[in-house]
């Protein structure tokens, strides 16, 4: 599960999208302009073997240390207009599902997180 916010920005909103390197095995902070002065920013990451509706302070916490830090001093001062939960499925070994159905033709790529296009399987075509 993750949690991204939705920001609104005072002074200056970045205006292109931006992303962070990688901060210990999670995607880096990433900053999406929208209209307005409002910004998406994302996101945590969590493994949870259950669904949790609500956020956490903490990663609420992380998530706007990070984006302060990484990408705008002035996202401490920015207006909280939207938290968002969501969730990324992964398999309980975290080892990706990959393999035919029952189903002529279709395949499943899936428990890869983030890698899921870059793991999916190649197809084949006849010449």
């Amino acid at each position: 599960m993750g949690v991204a916010l939705v920001l609104r920005v005072r002074g200056h909103a970045p205006s292109k999208v931006f992303r962070s390197p990688l901060r210990g095995l999670a995607c880096g902070v990433y900053a999406v302009p929208y209209d307005d002065g409002h910004c998406y920013v994302g996101a945590t990451s969590q493994i949870s073997l259950s669904e949790a509706p609500l956020p956490r302070v903490q990663a609420v916490h992380d998530l706007l240390t990070a984006a302060t830090e990484q990408v705008s001093l002035d996202f401490a001062q920015a207006e909280l207009h939207k938290i968002l939960v969501g969730y990324r499925p992964t398999t309980m070994d975290t080892f990706p599902l990959l393999g035919r159905t029952s189903l002529d033709g279709i395949w499943i790529a899936s428990g890869t997180k983030r890698d899921g296009f870059h793991l999916s399987p190649r197809s084949r075509t006849s010449s």
